[in-house]
């Protein structure tokens, strides 16, 4: 079941007024919060120079304690945590009317919260909490390990839980929470959200829930992991939990919100405006949106987050301004993927915010958009005298909802819209008349010189984007790594960054593009872009034939896959139309995917050579090339198969020399000197000799002395015939380095077999003139290979 769904049906089990709430780390994420994990490589890069000394927080924090110092160590851990504001969805989730919230985490995430959604709270942090005044009606938070507010090193009677001491010395403090954590869950229902469940203490009290659930406890135990496999998951339902599903705090604060009439309506504050709960459980407060910044996940295929932006981890597009000082009510990004829509969305959101004082949200993505609820917030922002701009990513999966909210905007809505989306996938939805009346379209697809230039300069002021980028290219002048980017790249965004920074994960966004496609939308692209690397020519007649639909559906697919595939017109005389590929890179990793098993790609060859029509140049070249690609026929393990396709080719074209060439090689290398030599006379009676046929003449008689069943006699007549051939070919052929080459092979191999050094002599002063003939360096190597032996 769809883990969001799933949700749905716990959200409709659970009655918020009797239950409580657990939060782990996991649950602090979203509104910027480190991992336990991310925090231990946070005090390692402050205090140990990024020392790696281990991967549990107690430990890592005793060992830091002794080589620096408590306050040290606190103050780092203030530092980081201090400054975080709560997400959108955190805030949607504690309006909810829990009894008690606990959290292992030592930040005011849930005490800012629970302050924005109007409650009154009672927190509790130590043992010197008990007993304190309390509001009627308050949330009672207990803080398991502390808050970042006490700590001894700071003047305080208490500590945050840090170190291994601190456990033990809160151990009192720990026990009666615990207890009271244990009476809740024998009595009400639990939602464990992003709570580790490596913690010993935890383990034992979420052991001893199950136990007393099984036993007839009214409560259940839900758990929401960010991260938990099938096995662990079953563990802990035969344990008795009453369910345990992935997801993070928005997904509850969704679903719970979701399924309470009232906690939808109900106001929580948003960076100053108030906003239903509904709403605020789907949306990222962009204003507030904290983390760290990640640049590697971002240039190895990953949008940019807003703390990458906020690093400078990002560079501005050409088009950014004009995209945050329109006023178009619908600002329309569309691009194919890797070409940085999410990205330069992201960045005109904070552009708005910084420089003009927009308020920034954006939709998750995953959730439901509620277009009633947020016309509802563009009549709050008016009567405020606000302005606030709304992302919404990857729109076409809420198209529905989109297009209803464009339609109830006013004239003068306070609520700009950006939405982003594959071009192919936006072509082919129904769009509100009003996105386009009202609105404007931006598409992106390669990067300018500018931002070329942008992009290299990334590299020297960022660190973190910096260590990504070879070392070779770091090197580079300026101008040298422009050059180099336009010149590898064809300026393509998505392909700049894969040759700059070696990155393969980024094969995911082409593959979520071409699943995002229909049939036959698919099959036109995945042809076009497996012709394409197998080194064809691919056009509109060939691809037709090889998908087997009917002309009259190309006008329409080409209108899906605008971006994807680019038709040229080759001879519009005769109708030939070219079709190719944004990008041979991308045209590679297509094939890599969907045609990744070697009967695939013989059988795609196959077809498209037994399909052919040379009565086109553009197919005979792409006959050829197929005979010449990395990815084309050689690219078949199987020798046999090589052998059947080029001579498949060369029946298709018998003038055709590559082909010929191809399979005598092949003939001559799978030890078919007979067949080869068969082949060879045919080939020049067709095509006439020339340098390759002349050197094949003189490999077949190498293989043939080699011949151990043939007396020496015999073997030292063919090596004689091949060397007076050579000779007659280097005559004939002064200008190819090939027929010179194999004179020297011939020559090689007498003096293998002979031990004499005649020939080798003469094959050194041939290869001599052809240097100072071609000054080409192969023939000064293989010059001084002989002059060595």
């Amino acid at each position: 079941m769809d883990h969001v769904a799933e949700l749905a049906g716990i959200a409709r089990e659970i009655d918020v007024q009797n239950a409580v709430v657990f939060l782990g780390a996991g649950a602090a994420m979203p509104s910027g919060g480190p991992s336990a994990i991310e925090l231990c490589r946070h005090l390692e890069r402050e205090l140990a120079a990024s020392e790696h000394i281990s991967d549990d927080l107690a430990e890592l924090c005793t060992i830091l304690v002794g080589r620096k110092s408590r306050a040290a160590v606190v103050d780092c851990v203030v530092r980081r945590l201090a400054t975080l504001q709560p997400d959108a969805g955190l805030v949607a989730l504690l309006s909810l009317p829990w009894v008690s919230v606990y959290t292992t985490n030592y930040d005011r995430l849930v005490e800012l919260s629970l302050e924005r959604s109007g409650r009154k709270t009672h927190v509790v942090r130590s043992n010197f909490d008990w007993g304190g005044p309390q509001h009627a009606g308050a949330v009672q938070v207990f803080k398991i390990h502390g808050c970042l507010t006490q700590d001894e090193a700071t003047g305080h009677k208490s500590s945050m839980v840090l170190t291994l001491e601190d456990n033990d010395a809160s151990m009192q403090y720990r026990e009666t929470i615990f207890q009271r954590f244990r009476l809740d869950v024998s009595t009400r229902n639990v939602v464990v959200i992003g709570a580790s469940l490596q913690d010993p203490d935890i383990k034992s009290v979420l052991a001893e829930a199950t136990r007393a659930q099984r036993s007839g406890a009214p409560g259940k135990l839900h758990l929401v992991m960010y991260q938990i496999d099938a096995e662990r998951a079953e563990i802990w339902r035969r344990r008795g939990a009453a369910s345990v599903t992935k997801g993070g705090v928005n997904d509850v604060a969704a679903a719970l919100v979701a399924n309470d009439e009232p906690a939808k309506r109900r106001t929580v504050d948003i960076d100053g405006t108030p906003m239903s709960a509904g709403l605020a459980a789907s949306t990222i407060s962009v204003a507030g949106a904290g983390g760290e910044s990640h640049p590697r996940l971002l240039y190895f295929g990953s949008s940019a987050s807003y703390a990458d932006i906020r690093a400078g981890s990002t560079f501005a597009r050409d088009v950014e301004g004009e995209i945050c000082r329109s006023t178009a009510l619908v600002s329309v990004v569309l691009g194919v993927a890797g070409t940085g829509k999410t990205t330069l969305a992201r960045r005109v959101l904070l552009s708005m915010w910084e420089k003009d004082g927009v308020l920034p949200f954006e939709h998750r993505s995953q959730l439901y958009l509620p277009h009633d609820q947020w016309v509802a917030f563009e009549s709050t922002l008016r009567q405020a005298s606000k302005r606030a701009v709304l992302l919404v990513d990857n729109c076409v999966s809420h198209q529905r909802q989109v297009n209803q909210l464009v339609r109830a905007l006013p004239d003068d809505s306070a609520l700009r819209v950006v939405l982003t989306a594959e071009t192919s996938a936006w072509t082919i939805r129904q769009k509100d008349p009003r996105v386009f009346s009202s609105g404007r379209i931006w598409t992106l697809s390669r990067l300018s010189d500018i931002e070329l230039g942008r992009l290299a300069d990334a590299i020297d002021t960022n660190k973190g984007v910096r260590e990504l980028a070879e070392k070779a290219f770091i090197q580079k002048s300026r101008p040298d790594r422009i050059r180099e980017l336009r010149a590898r790249c064809k300026a393509d965004m998505f392909v700049c960054l894969k040759a700059v920074f070696s990155s393969n994960s980024i094969d995911d966004i082409l593959l979520k593009e071409y699943a995002a496609l229909t049939d036959p939308h698919k099959d036109f692209y995945k042809y076009t872009c497996a012709l394409e690397a197998a080194g064809a020519h691919p056009h509109r007649q060939m691809v037709l034939r090889m998908v087997g639909v009917e002309a009259a559906q190309v006008a329409a697919s080409l209108n899906v896959l605008d971006g994807l595939v680019v038709e040229e017109t080759a001879d519009e005389d005769k109708g030939v139309y070219l079709w190719r590929s944004r990008h041979e890179v991308v045209a590679s990793t297509i094939a890599k995917y969907k045609f990744a098993d070697s009967e695939e790609v013989y059988q795609l060859l196959k077809d498209a050579i037994e399909s052919a029509n040379p009565s086109y140049q553009f197919e005979v070249r792409s006959l050829r090339s197929i005979c010449t690609a990395d990815r084309g026929i050689r690219s078949l393990p199987d020798a046999e198969r090589r052998i059947e396709l080029f001579l498949l080719v060369s029946n298709v074209m018998p003038q055709d020399r590559v082909s010929r060439h191809r399979l005598i090689r092949e003939l001559i290398d799978a030890g078919k000197l007979g067949d080869a030599d068969a082949h060879l006379a045919l080939a020049i009676k067709s095509v006439g000799l020339d340098p390759p046929l002349q050197r094949y003449k003189s490999l077949i008689a190498i293989r043939r002395s080699r011949d151990l069943s043939l007396l020496l006699e015999d073997r030292r007549a063919v090596l004689k015939h091949a060397f007076a051939e050579a000779e007659s070919g280097v005559r004939r052929f002064a200008d190819s380095k090939h027929v010179v080459f194999a004179l020297a092979d011939v020559a090689e191999e007498w003096h293998s077999l002979t031990g004499e050094r005649g020939w080798m002599e003469v094959a050194k002063l041939q290869l001599a003139r052809a240097y100072d003939l071609l000054l080409d360096p192969d023939v000064l190597a293989r010059q001084q290979r002989l002059a060595v032996r």
